[in-house]
C-alpha cells in the first residue's frame, strides 16, 4: 500500500485518540436501534394496507 493510501481510522491506535468522542450525537427520547430486519416486514405490511404506494403515485 502506498503512503497516501491510508485506510480511514487506522491512526486511532497509534495516536491514542478516540475519534468517536469528537462526534455530535444528539440525545433523543426514542431508541436508536437498527432493528430493520424485524421492523421492515411490519412497515411493508402497513404500507400495503393503507395503499401508500398508490397514494404516492397519484400525487406524483
Amino acid at each position: 500500500m502506498a503512503k497516501n493510501d491510508e485506510v480511514v481510522g487506522t491512526g486511532d491506535k497509534a495516536s491514542g485518540r478516540n475519534w468517536g468522542e469528537t462526534l455530535y450525537l444528539p440525545k433523543t427520547d426514542f431508541p436508536m436501534r437498527a432493528g430493520l430486519p424485524k421492523l421492515e416486514p411490519k412497515l411493508l405490511e402497513r404500507w400495503e394496507k393503507i395503499g401508500l404506494y398508490d397514494k404516492l403515485r397519484d400525487v406524483a
